[in-house]
């Protein structure tokens, strides 16, 4: 369809949930999460997904 908004993503190293929040709506406008699950050497992640 066209004028659709697809949805995008980026990551970043979760410094907390909050901050991950508020850093995912001010810098793109979108929902961000902290990762719940991750491998053992990896740090958690910031999943921001937004509309582009």
């Amino acid at each position: 369809m066209i004028g659709e908004a697809k949805d995008c993503f980026q990551t970043w190293t979760c410094e907390g949930g909050k901050k991950c929040r508020d850093k995912c709506m001010a810098e793109y406008k979108g929902i961000g999460r902290c990762d719940e699950i991750t491998a053992p050497i990896v740090p958690p992640q910031c999943n921001c997904y937004y509309p582009c």
